[in-house]
């Protein structure tokens, strides 16, 4: 996992790369997979807040119920809740 390349790219390198050209090219970020979860689920739940974040200003849904009619928001830890909320707050008050 630690391994660098020729250029001392690790895995992560890589893993950013392949997000951001995906981003650029518009991937579907609303796609399902067998529980009806988006990767929206994926990062709330293992409590990324700030891959929240750009998967919502992205155009990531959170509205979007899964099997158990769960929305992304409801499957994010305590803090990653506290953190989107504070930082849209914030950011609708400097919109102002």
């Amino acid at each position: 996992m630690n391994a660098t390349d020729e250029a001392y790219w690790t895995t992560l390198h890589i893993a950013s790369k392949i997000g951001t050209l995906l981003l650029e090219r518009s991937a579907n970020l609303n796609l399902r997979d067998q529980n009806n979860q988006t990767s929206l689920y994926l990062v709330c739940k293992e409590g990324f807040g700030d891959c929240v974040l750009v998967l919502i200003e992205n155009g990531g849904d959170i509205t979007l119920e899964n099997a158990e009619k769960k929305t992304p928001l409801n499957l994010c830890k305590k803090g990653v809740k506290s953190f989107y909320f504070t930082t849209n707050f914030n950011r609708r008050i400097n919109s102002c």
